[in-house]
C-alpha cells in the first residue's frame, strides 16, 4: 500500500513538471489609476498678535504660506503570471502633476478712543469683504511610469 501510495505521488510530480514546463498564463491586464487630490504639502502661519501691547493703537499682521500637491497616473497594470511580476504602463501624455502655493495676509488696526474698542481689518475692508489671497500654480502633463517622465 506505501509503495503503491508512493509511486503515484511521484507520477502526479512527474506530471506536474511535464504540464507546468508546457503551459503559460495570459497576462491580466487592468485599469490602474492613483489620484492624489490636494494634498497640502506645507502650512505656514504667522500671527504678530496686537502690537505694542497696552497700547491705544495696535496692529496685527496675520500671513500664510500653503502649498498644495495633485497627481493623476492613469493606466493600467499587467501581470504577467508566470514570472509573478507586475508592470505599470502610464497613457501616453495622460498623466498630469499640479503644484499650487498659496499665500494669505490679514492686517487688523484696533484703536482705543475715550474707553471704547474698535476694530478694522484693512485688507478685508479694502477688498470688499474679501481676505487677500495670491495663487501661483503650475501644471505638466506627462506619461506616468515611464523613465525620466518620457
Amino acid at each position: 500500500m506505501r509503495l503503491a501510495m508512493n509511486l503515484s505521488l511521484a507520477a502526479l510530480g512527474a506530471a506536474l513538471v511535464l504540464v507546468s514546463g508546457t503551459a503559460h498564463a495570459e497576462a491580466t491586464q487592468a485599469s490602474f489609476n492613483p489620484v492624489l487630490d490636494k494634498h497640502e504639502v506645507n502650512n505656514f502661519m504667522y500671527d504678530s498678535g496686537l502690537v505694542p501691547a497696552d497700547s491705544p493703537l495696535q496692529i496685527q499682521l496675520t500671513a500664510g504660506i500653503r502649498d498644495e500637491l495633485s497627481l493623476n497616473m492613469p493606466g493600467n497594470g499587467e501581470y504577467e503570471w508566470d514570472d509573478g511580476t507586475i508592470t505599470l504602463i502610464g497613457d501616453d501624455g495622460a498623466g498630469e502633476i499640479e503644484y499650487g502655493i498659496i499665500a494669505d495676509t490679514e492686517i487688523t488696526v484696533a484703536v482705543e478712543i475715550f474707553g471704547q474698542n474698535f476694530e478694522l481689518n484693512v485688507i478685508e475692508s479694502v477688498l470688499g469683504g474679501q481676505p487677500l489671497e495670491i495663487g501661483i500654480d503650475a501644471s505638466e502633463l506627462y506619461t506616468p511610469y515611464s523613465p525620466r517622465g518620457r
